[in-house]
Formats: C-alpha cells, structure tokens, sequence
C-alpha cells in the first residue's frame, strides 16, 4: 500500500500581519477541498490568526506555538484588500462558487451581465475587468 503523501508545508514566518489574508488565499490553491497544508506563521496563532485562517476558508486541525495543520473547507474565502473598489456582499455561495474561489461563479447566474454588460460569465467579466481591480491578469 502507498503511504498518504505528506501535507504541503507553507512558510509564511516572514509574512507581515497585514499580509496574511492574501497569502493564506493563495493556499487555496495548494489543496483540493478536504485536504490538509502545514503553515508556518511567524509567531503562535492568536485569536486574530485564527480569524484570518478562517477567513482565507481554512480549519485549524491542528496548532502548536506557530505552526498549524489547516484543512480546506467547501466555502467561498474572504477576499477584501485596500485599494478594493467593489466589494461584493453576499449570503450561501454555491457549491461552485466555493470550489472555484469566485463569487457567482456559476455561468448562468445573473449578476455577470448586470454587473458588467459585455460579460454572459465570470471568465468574461474578469476579461472585461483592468487587473488593477481584480487582481487577475
């Protein structure tokens, strides 16, 4: 039998406070939903840590001074930063939404063409939208 490969290690000891939420959202992409990430965080995990992790979509298995096991959740993580111009507010994100990362995700769902007339989807929406706004591109 082959042994359950070991969970990916994330070394973010000499990320700043401010930074952590953007850099815990990255980890999505490092696991599948369910799965498991070491993370490493520059000093022992707080009630404010805890509420980033939980923010970026993860659970804390596991945490000992500065070091935690997270688990990927099936939920749509925060994603709010300075200089955001939209901030999108909703409730129950789809089960596409949360496995994607982006909100309304799924194609025939109508906020894209309301949003952005030229966009009938996300893919288009992002495509129509400067990178400085979206942080994609």
């Amino acid at each position: 039998m082959n042994a359950p490969a070991a969970a990916p290690v994330l070394d973010l000891s000499d990320v700043d406070d401010s930074a952590l939420p953007v850099a815990l959202f990255g980890a999505r992409s490092m696991v599948e939903v369910s799965g498991t990430v070491r993370v490493r965080f520059a000093r022992p995990i707080d009630a404010r840590i805890h509420l980033v992790i939980a923010g970026a979509g993860f659970t804390a298995r596991s945490r000992r001074g500065g070091v935690a096991t997270l688990v990927r959740e099936r939920e749509l993580a925060d994603s709010v930063a300075p200089g955001m111009r939209l901030l999108m507010i909703g409730l129950n994100p789809s089960l596409h939404s949360a496995d994607s990362g982006i909100g309304y995700f799924r194609a025939g769902n109508r906020f894209w063409p309301r949003r952005w007339p030229r966009a009938s989807s996300p893919w288009t929406a992002i495509r129509c939208t400067p990178s400085s706004t979206t942080g994609w591109g």
